[in-house]
């Protein structure tokens, strides 16, 4: 069955090798609904290899570290082919992007050598397509599922670990979620177990150490006599980051909770629309953390089952309550304190953003309410000026008749002859040759000045338009 179930997932991954695109095909990339993990074929490619064989195999107590390089699937092939490539202890392969938005460096036939040669199960391909090509921020909070699988003489397990990285090559964000991905198989009859890394960038803070630690004989064979320690160590590598991440936020979000703590109505508001969008966006860099951390606490309980299941049906000769098992549960309870931290920053935020809202809308009303004092003021003003020149226009009127006698009596058109009769100037047609026309010229004038300021008035505020 167990042979079936390779051959099955070697077809699946190697379905076609008749060109680029079919390769890609062979782990169901480059189809719809797929994804894109891997480079293509002879770009870019390079996966490192360490390899820890006994020097003196029937023994198996010293042992020698080998370290190799490979950048195309030819020189993979040769090595395998060596007969003595398969006396190792522990195998760790290295896979890394060049970032955490590229594929992975490696084309889909030396990825399906690989899995191939080490008897690696399909349910490892679903933690493969997680280091696909991006575009933005997507499955920030997605970390795949645990997933192992048990026969007579193999075991192997695999899982994703998302964690913090501080940047400082750009001023945007400080901080950027990155994820590593962990296999392990061991082979309990030839006693050797293999490990494939998937990394996010190269020469990253794990693997070094991981390479550092191979490096030293007593502890690769301590690595090889407790196979968790390696997840322990990979794990603790970059679980207390999420400390760093939380603070950095939280004194983000407590600098401005400062600036808007005891600040009146009438006194200038620092805080803007832009401070509420910083506000949902840390809120949003917080919203992951806590399916992230629950799938923490899901890989250690698996841990523990397959630490448990080693130690007592593999009969591997160590107490399951070792060192390796306290020291897996100490990691799950830092875990749980980083989670009910970010349960409170994420109700922080969220009060802040409510806090700054209601601001916000308060300031708006009450500066409302300002302008509308200030318009009443205006109004009655206006009402005082209007009354103050209605009287005018009335007194006006009164006189105007008379104004206007006065005028036309002091022009000496109209006048009185020494026998006290009212006599008219042959000029008084002067009078009506002039003011007629001025009179209609004015009443043209402000005809079109009306006309004007009324279609300006339409054209600024259309929905005043009658």
């Amino acid at each position: 069955m167990e042979l079936e179930t390779l051959s099955t997932t070697d077809q699946s991954l190697r379905r076609s090798d008749q060109s680029n695109h079919n390769a890609g095909d062979a782990l169901g990339f480059n189809i719809p609904g797929s994804y894109q993990c891997c480079v293509e074929p002879e770009e870019d490619e390079l996966v490192d290899l360490i390899d820890i064989r006994p020097q003196n195999i029937a023994e198996q107590k010293s042992r020698a570290l080998s370290k190799h390089t490979f950048s195309s699937v030819k020189l993979l092939q040769d090595y395998f082919s060596d007969e003595s490539s398969e006396t190792y202890s522990l195998r760790v392969f290295f896979i890394c992007q060049s970032n955490s938005w590229e594929p992975l460096g490696i084309s889909t036939k030396m990825l399906s050598e690989i899995l191939r040669n080490h008897r690696v199960q399909e349910g490892f391909i679903e933690v493969i397509r997680s280091f696909r090509y991006r575009e933005c921020h997507t499955e920030e909070a997605f970390c795949g599922h645990w997933f192992s699988k048990t026969s007579i003489d193999h075991d192997e397990i695999s899982y994703i670990f998302k964690y913090p990285e501080r940047r400082y090559k750009t001023e945007s964000e400080a901080w950027s979620i990155r994820q590593t991905a962990v296999y392990q198989a061991i082979d309990h009859q030839s006693k050797r177990s293999c490990w494939i890394l998937l990394h996010p960038e190269y020469e990253s803070k794990a693997s070094e150490c991981l390479k550092v630690a191979l490096s030293v004989d007593e502890r690769a064979a301590e690595l090889i006599a407790q196979p968790l320690q390696q997840h322990i160590m990979l794990i603790s590598t970059y679980l207390s980051n999420w400390r760093g991440y939380m603070e950095h936020h939280e004194e983000e979000l407590l600098s401005i909770s400062k600036d808007l703590m005891g600040i009146r109505f009438d006194a200038p508001l620092q805080a803007t629309a832009d401070t509420l969008t910083r506000v949902r966006f840390i809120e949003s860099r917080l919203l992951p953390l806590p399916p992230i951390f629950h799938s923490y606490r899901e890989t250690f309980r698996g841990l523990l089952n397959f630490n448990e299941m080693l130690y007592t049906q593999r009969s591997l000769g160590s107490d399951p309550k070792s060192e390796t098992v306290c020291a897996i549960e100490n990691l799950n309870h830092q875990t749980g304190a980083y989670a009910l931290q970010a349960d409170f920053l994420l109700t922080k935020a969220a009060s802040i953003a409510q806090l700054l809202s209601d601001k916000l809308a308060l300031k708006d009303q009450h500066t409302a309410r300002e302008q509308n004092k200030s318009i009443c003021a205006m109004t009655r003003v206006s009402v005082k000026d209007s009354s103050t020149v209605r009287v005018i226009t009335v007194v006006t009127l009164m006189y105007l008749p008379t104004t206007f006698v006065c005028a036309l009596f002091g022009t000496q058109l109209l006048y009185l002859t020494p026998t006290h009769s009212l006599a008219a100037s042959p000029q008084l047609w002067v009078l009506f040759a002039v003011s007629v026309p001025l009179t209609i010229l004015t009443m043209f004038y402000w005809l079109m000045r009306k006309r004007s300021f009324e279609a300006k008035r339409n054209l600024m505020n259309p929905e005043e338009k009658v």
